[in-house]
C-alpha cells in the first residue's frame, strides 16, 4: 500500500507532538523525519499508517475482508519450557473464516500485510489482546458479512450441543 507524502508527515508530526517536541517549523516528511532522529524516535510509517486507519474496536465481531491491527505474545524456548519474549503488532486481512467440526472453535486465515505471508490463528488467540478494524466503504456489506457469521456460529454451537448431550444409557 503506498502513503501519500503529506500523509506520512501528519503521522510523524503527531508522533512528535505527542512526545512533546515543537513541531512549527517543519513544513516537510524529511525534515520531520530528521528532528525524529534527532530525538533517537524510531519511526516505522507503515505500522503508524495501519494504526491510524484501524480505529474501530472489533473484539469478538471480525469478519472474512476485514483489515486488523492486534497484538500476539510471541514465546522462545522448548515446548515444555516456554519462555515469554513480548508481544508483537500483526496488521493482517482476515481471507477466511470457519468453525472446526469437533469442537466448533473458529479459526482464521489472515494475510499479514507487512511481510505479505498468510497464516491461520484460533479466534481466542485473535480476540485476546483485543482487536481494531479499518472502516469499510461500505459498512452495510460488512454488517451483511457479521450477520452471516454469527448464524454459522450459532449453527455450530448447536450442533456441537447436540454431540455433548448424547449419551447411551446402560
Amino acid at each position: 500500500m503506498k502513503i501519500k507524502a503529506n500523509e506520512k508527515s501528519k503521522l510523524v508530526k503527531k508522533v512528535l507532538k505527542n512526545r512533546g517536541i515543537k513541531i512549527a517549523n517543519i513544513s516537510s516528511y524529511k525534515k520531520a523525519l530528521e528532528v525524529a532522529k534527532g530525538h533517537n524516535i524510531d519511526i516505522n510509517i507503515e505500522m503508524l499508517y495501519y494504526k491510524s486507519i484501524c480505529n474501530i474496536g472489533a473484539t469478538g465481531d471480525v469478519v472474512v475482508g476485514d483489515m486488523v491491527i492486534f497484538e500476539r505474545d510471541i514465546f522462545g524456548g522448548s515446548w515444555r519450557k516456554p519462555k515469554y519474549l513480548g508481544t508483537e503488532t500483526i496488521v493482517a486481512k482476515i481471507l477466511k473464516d470457519s468453525y472446526g467440526d469437533k469442537k466448533q472453535q473458529h479459526t482464521f486465515t489472515c494475510l499479514n500485510l507487512l511481510t505479505n505471508e498468510t497464516f491461520r490463528i484460533k479466534g481466542r488467540n485473535l480476540y485476546k489482546n483485543g482487536v481494531n478494524r479499518a472502516k469499510w466503504d461500505n459498512e452495510e456489506d460488512r454488517k451483511d458479512a457479521l450477520e452471516e457469521k454469527h448464524s454459522r456460529g450459532d449453527r455450530a454451537r448447536q450442533i456441537r450441543d447436540i454431540g455433548r448431550n448424547s449419551y447411551i444409557e446402560w
